[in-house]
């Protein structure tokens, strides 16, 4: 059995030419790999996932 699960960040735009518009950025990541086994993910600046964790 496997499951994911990502942890968000709500940002709103202050910017002049597109003020008030909304998104969701992943900051982080938790993949369930098996029973009472886990892999911790990073969002990198660079938009690939970076393994912290595993196991």
């Amino acid at each position: 059995m496997s499951g994911r699960y990502r942890f968000m960040q709500h940002y709103r735009s202050g910017m002049a030419d597109n003020r008030g518009e909304e998104f969701d950025a992943p900051f982080a990541r938790i993949d369930r790999m098996g029973p009472n086994n886990f892999d911790i993910q990073w969002m990198r600046h660079t938009g690939q996932w970076w393994r912290l964790h595993s196991g």
